[in-house]
């Protein structure tokens, strides 16, 4: 049986979801899959499972690393071990609908496509494992769009850097040499940009979601430290440095500024002012405020201010997201005092100052 799409699968101590998402793969409808699956050397019981499935699957091969590389290191082993002409990537917590590879294959396949862009359900879960709340997120792409790139750099339109919402070709990905970055969190941006940028045209299918997206609270992604915020700085500078070397970056320089500003910046204080203080020290500290200063300025604001006015109706998710992002920014701009001390959440914080803000609104109404 000729695989017709390998499923990558990155591992590192996920057994209490591992189960789930590897029936999610096994168990597609389409049934001419190579799934490679890499255990980043856990130190849980989650080798153990992946064998278990490897003695009832043939279509399951096991990279088991001697030592802790990274997803990035992993991703490209699995990358050059795979062998169908598209890759989809799985994240070891997550799961697949069961039609998705197929659906995603037979889109791929007819129109040739080098990428096509998917939507996913965003799954939310307490500490203890139960589901709070699930929603789907679909692309509002043009299919066969080529005038995407602004999109891509702004997150917009369905855009993420998350390799598992995309099938690639694998003739794309060998052709252009596109690699993850390893050593570091956020490996994906690198992959997925030079990817998604190196593409004449994006195809999307956003007739339903196929991917769930758990968000869990001890997650990489959900977790706070110093290295992840200067890693998703670096990935970023990664980005740039692409995007110089191809000759574009003058002409996407706002839709690239637009995007440092929401993960550089936005998210990396999101991360900063919830970090527990044990994980605090000098250097952090003198990093988020070198950042402060540099970023947080009347040009960055009034930029995606402006973007914010433009947005399109089928935008609406994004919008709210960006009008939250730009509170917040507004808010560590003008009251020093919250930045030095982190006196509350920036959840609890957000609340007070739109809270203030409407209310002074009101009384400017009343005088006049």
């Amino acid at each position: 049986m000729t695989p017709k799409v390998s499923i990558i699968i990155p591992v590192y101590n996920t057994e209490k979801y591992l189960e789930k998402s590897l029936h999610s793969a096994i168990n597609q409808t389409l049934k001419e899959l190579d799934i490679i699956i890499v255990d980043d050397k856990s130190t849980d019981n989650s080798l153990q499972i992946i064998r278990e499935f490897q003695k009832k699957d043939h279509r399951i091969t096991v990279i088991a690393l001697e030592e802790n590389k990274g997803n990035g290191f992993g991703r490209n082993t699995a990358v050059q071990k795979a062998v169908a002409p598209y890759i989809m990537f799985l994240d070891s917590d997550d799961w697949l609908e069961p039609n998705a590879v197929e659906i995603l294959y037979n889109e791929a396949h007819t129109k040739q496509s080098e990428i096509v862009l998917f939507g996913y359900f965003e799954v939310k879960c307490d500490k203890k494992g139960n589901i709070t709340n699930t929603y789907p997120i679909l692309p509002t792409l043009q299919d066969g769009a080529t005038d995407f790139i602004p999109y891509y750099l702004s997150n917009r339109k369905g855009f993420s850097s998350a390799a598992w919402s995309y099938i690639f070709s694998r003739e794309h990905i060998v052709r252009h040499n596109v690699k993850f970055t390893e050593g570091i969190f956020f490996e994906d941006i690198q992959f997925v940009s030079t990817a998604v940028l190196k593409a004449k045209r994006i195809d999307v299918y956003k007739d339903q979601a196929l991917y769930s997206y758990l968000r869990r609270p001890s997650s990489i992604t959900s977790s706070f430290s110093k290295k992840k915020i200067k890693n998703l700085y670096y990935a970023n500078q990664l980005l740039a440095t692409f995007l110089k070397k191809e000759g574009i970056y003058k002409t996407y320089e706002k839709d690239y500024m637009l995007r440092f500003i929401i993960e550089c910046v936005h998210w990396s204080f999101l991360d900063y002012m919830d970090m527990p203080g044990r994980l605090l020290d000098d250097e952090i500290r003198t990093y988020m405020k070198d950042v402060k200063n540099k970023f947080i300025t009347d040009e960055n604001l009034a930029l995606v201010k402006s973007k914010i006015d433009t947005m399109q109706a089928d935008e609406i998710i994004v919008k709210t997201t960006y009008q939250n992002m730009y509170d917040t920014l507004v808010l560590l701009k003008n009251n020093p005092i919250y930045f030095k001390f982190r006196l509350f959440n920036t959840v609890k914080w957000l609340s007070y100052y739109r809270f203030f803000r409407k209310y002074n609104k009101i009384i400017q109404q009343a005088q006049q």
